[in-house]
This record gives C-alpha cells, structure tokens and sequence, in this order.
C-alpha cells in the first residue's frame, strides 16, 4: 500500500522516483544531530491496505520536560503522541522532523500512525522495511536522502537497543534481523528492524539464509541474468562462511530501494547481486560499497548497463527513450566503476561504441528511432 492512500493520488508521491522529485522540491539542509539515548521500543503493526503502527519508545534516561526530536519519513500521517500515561503530547512536523513537547517525568513516547511509501512498501500483500530508513521514530535529527548521490542514507543507531515487534493482518512469511520467538513476533538487541515479506523467498545452506526478492533481475536463478550474476553464487556462499555468517541472515534488498547496504546484529544487508558481492568483497575485504568504493573492471560496469537496459526494455517494458539510456549510462559508470569517469565527462560517442559492442548496432538504431518510447 502506497502513498496515494494518503488523498495524493495524482501526484508523485507514488513512485519509486518520489524521492528525488520531493527533495528536489524541498531541500534538506539538515545536520546530523543525536537525540536522548533510547533503550526500547515496543511495536505493533497491523498490516492492510495500509501500515497501522503503535509504536512505544523508552529513554534510557531522560529528565524533566522539554522538546525532543524524532526521524520519520514524511509520507505517514501521525494519529498521536502520547505519554506512558495516555496524556496527548503536543508535537510539529516539519519534512522528515517531528519535535514532541514532553511532559515532566516522560520516560516513554507513544507514537501512532500510519501510511506506506513507494519505494519501502508495507501492506497486507508484502513488507520492505530494510531497518536502514526511518520507517519508525529514530530519536534525533538526521537527514534522509542524498540528492546529489540519488540514494537513501542510512539512520540507525550506533549502539543496540532493545526490540519488540509484533505483526498482525494478513502477513505472509516475514523475515528480520530480529529473532523470531513465536509466528510473526520479533525480539533482540540491535542497532535497527528489517522487515520482508512475501516478494521475497530464502535458501539456506549450512546454516546461512539468504533472503532475496524473487522477481528482481538479479537474483534470479534461472533467466538470462544467471551468467553475468548467479553463476559467483557458491563463490559468495563460500565467503560467507570464511566470514562467519553461520546462523545469520543475508538480506539481499529489492532494487527499488537505493541505499548503501550495512551490518547490524551480525546480518548483512545489501543491494548487490551475487557478482557484484563477491567483486567488492575479494576487491575491499568487506561486502559493504559506499561511494570511495569502484571496481577495478570498465567491463563490468558495462555487463552491469547491459542488464539494466535488457531489464527495462525486455522485462519492465517501461517507456525508454536514447537519452533516458545515454544517462543511465553514465550514472552506472561515473558511481561504481570506471576511475577515470570521475572526472572526465563520458561522451556519446563513448556510449554508442559500448552499446554496439554489447548489443548490437540494430539495437542502437531501434533505440534512436524511438522503438521503446510509447509503451
């Protein structure tokens, strides 16, 4: 269940692309800044159309009254904010950022509400809540996403807090960080909550899940993908095991969500396909690619366009237009792969020579003529 549930159904705001259009329109100048230690949370979500959260946040130590600021993604819309007692507490919203005027003594803030985002979806019919985006309250003031990188930023905590997090409607199989101590019940000590459900499945060997989206190009096991991505599969599962992910969860995050991946609780969180895992580990002796991190192969940033481009005109079939693939071209090799792309700008004679050697000039001549441009 998306945002147009929230009265916003002509607009953006129901898109995986909504980020880069609301923070284009409203830029976030935001300052990291910690709020009061937190020690618990205490949640219950009901899942429908929509997410319905009951959220209670314990402070680790708190004294007396004043203003204290929460993290949440704009798209919810809150009911309430209580205190331990039921008492309203008065609070604004502005963008990501909720202050709540506490009363004296609070030593627990109840936060209600509910909604679901494009790109992190959380309904009756699947659940993808990477414990990375603030989906719930996070005690402080932090700044979501990075419009000039296009991705998401991470806000967790950096120390462990105490989880309890009950799921109810109609939910499938649901997979956490977390412990699952009875069906659809999650406890630990961790520094977030991932949630997925249903558009994902999971393998396990010798005592490692993996989680994976099954419709996402490249986890698939078994279409034209295999031989650029799969085919490092045991390879990565063998440096799973050197590294000591025996009895953790791999969660390998649907590509609609654009973030840099992290460890939390011992389970690994990531964007990357099998390939691209065992690239950047065997590269950087770590699974985690943030911005200082390119692969040394120009080849591989191009397989890594060729899927693209087959996943959006084979498979997707979305609207696709020359420059729309010229850009995304670029963007592919400009972030992750070619150094010298950094600085010097990649030119169209670049991508067509590219392009001819990996597709084929009849490709590049149905491109230009607007074969994809209205579908």
């Amino acid at each position: 269940a998306s945002y147009y549930n929230n009265n916003e159904s002509a607009n953006m705001s129901d898109s995986i692309w909504y980020p880069m259009y609301y923070y284009e329109k409203n830029p976030d100048n935001t300052i990291d800044e910690k709020g009061p230690e937190v020690s618990g949370y205490d949640m219950n979500i009901k899942l429908g159309r929509q997410m319905k959260v009951d959220a209670k946040i314990e402070y680790k130590d708190i004294q007396g009254a004043g203003k204290v600021y929460f993290t949440l993604f704009h798209v919810y819309t809150i009911d309430s904010i209580l205190d331990e007692s039921g008492n309203n507490l008065s609070f604004a919203w502005d963008g990501d950022r909720v202050v709540v005027d506490l009363i004296a003594d609070t030593k627990i803030v109840r936060f209600k509400y509910h909604g679901g985002a494009a790109n992190f979806y959380s309904g009756s019919e699947g659940i993808n809540l990477p414990g990375s985006f603030a989906y719930y309250p996070i005690s402080g003031v932090y700044k979501l996403y990075d419009i000039e990188k296009k991705s998401w930023n991470n806000v967790l905590y950096d120390y462990n807090v105490n989880y309890k997090v009950s799921i109810s409607g109609n939910v499938h199989r649901v997979y956490s960080n977390l412990d699952e101590v009875a069906e659809n019940r999650f406890e630990g000590s961790a520094c977030s909550v991932t949630l997925m459900s249903n558009l994902y499945d999971s393998i396990n060997e010798d005592g490692i899940t993996v989680v994976y989206p099954k419709c996402d190009m490249v986890y698939s096991m078994n279409d034209y993908y295999y031989k650029y991505f799969n085919n490092y599969h045991s390879e990565t599962m063998e440096l799973f095991k050197e590294d000591g992910y025996i009895n953790k969860v791999i969660f390998m995050e649907a590509s609609t969500s654009v973030g840099i991946g992290y460890i939390d609780n011992g389970c690994l969180l990531t964007g990357q396909s099998w390939y691209s895992l065992y690239k950047i580990r065997s590269n950087n002796d770590q699974y985690l690619m943030d911005e200082h991190t390119v692969t040394k192969s120009f080849e591989e940033g191009e397989d890594s366009y060729r899927a693209l481009y087959n996943e959006l005109t084979r498979i997707s079939k979305i609207a696709y237009t020359y420059e729309a693939a010229f850009n995304d071209y670029c963007d592919i090799m400009k972030r992750y792969y070619y150094k010298k792309y950094g600085t010097e700008d990649i030119t169209y004679e670049d991508f067509e020579k590219s392009f001819i050697k990996y597709l084929g000039e009849e490709e590049l001549m149905r491109l230009k003529e607007g074969y994809y441009e209205d579908r």
